[in-house]
């Protein structure tokens, strides 16, 4: 998210003094062209190389250790997982109560337990998180 931000913010610097250079020569042909070029560019750092570069949407082509993409001490629940060679490819949410993000690690070794969390870097089996109670009325009013 970090280096996201950091180059979306270059994108719009370079775009905007793209477009300052392309005024100083008052021509409308040169506006436009500049601010195409300096857009396309924009898009190109900024959806392109940075997913990339920040790891989204990529495994690793080597097994990781687990706190590489995950945090000690937070509940998980493994929703997938498949063998890849010697390596096990696992898919991860945090708390299921709690929407988020679904993570994909490779690491080796046996399956981790459905629920875990990470103790000393690794799976330890958890009693599964219990779903918060919802009343259908309010207290006290039947």
């Amino acid at each position: 998210m970090f280096w996201t931000i950091i180059l979306f913010a270059v994108g719009c610097i370079g775009m905007v003094w793209a477009i300052y250079f392309a005024v100083q020569k008052s021509s409308l042909d040169n506006i436009w062209s500049s601010a195409i070029i300096a857009l396309i560019a924009f898009g190109f750092v900024t959806f392109m190389v940075s997913p990339v570069d920040i790891g989204y949407g990529k495994v690793s082509e080597k097994a990781e250790p687990y706190t590489k993409r995950l945090e000690e001490g937070e509940p998980y629940q493994v929703l997938a997982s498949a063998k890849d060679g010697e390596d096990l490819i696992v898919v991860v949410k945090k708390d299921s109560r709690i929407p988020g993000e679904v993570r994909v690690i490779r690491v080796k070794g046996p399956n981790p337990p459905q629920h875990f969390t990470l103790v000393n870097g690794e799976p330890v089996a958890i009693v599964p998180p219990v779903p918060p109670i919802t009343l259908s009325h309010p207290l006290g009013k039947k």
